[in-house]
């Protein structure tokens, strides 16, 4: 029973810091630490298409980040949000203890979605759940 707990333990850990970091890159892009130049705005939901979308998008990232203990890649772990209700209740799809919901917002709370170059995303929310206590978490950013 404790090295179950152990083991949980450990991947919470590993979720809260894959959470920090991908929130310091995203917070690099919106200072124009990206390839498109753009600031004063974070990347669409295009970001999650694919490791290429994010590896372009973010400098000098490592993509095993956006891999959340208990998954085996970008694809399935960083997903997009479908809707912009910004609850951990309300947001779709919900997150799980394998999958990190992004949730770039327009000023007007709109989901942002195309290109990043048309699109002024001025925030975002990052959902996910830990094992130990079940909560889904959000990180939030320019609110």
């Amino acid at each position: 029973v404790a090295l179950s707990s152990s083991q949980r333990n450990a991947r919470d850990d590993e979720r809260k810091v894959d959470i920090q970091t991908i929130t310091s890159h995203l917070e690099d892009y919106y200072n124009g630490a990206n390839s498109s130049g753009v600031t004063g705005r974070y990347p669409t939901t295009s970001l999650t298409a694919s490791e290429a979308s994010i590896k372009t998008a973010l400098r000098d990232v490592s993509t095993s980040t956006f891999i959340a203990p208990g998954s085996t890649s970008t694809s399935q772990t960083f997903i997009a949000a479908t809707n912009a209700t910004q609850t951990p209740e309300g947001v779709a799809p919900q997150p799980t203890v394998t999958t990190y919901v992004y949730q770039p917002l327009q000023a007007n709370g709109a989901l942002c979605t195309g290109d990043v170059a048309l699109t002024e995303c001025r925030k975002f929310n990052i959902y996910y759940r830990l094992e130990n206590d079940t909560t889904v978490k959000i990180t939030s950013r320019h609110q």
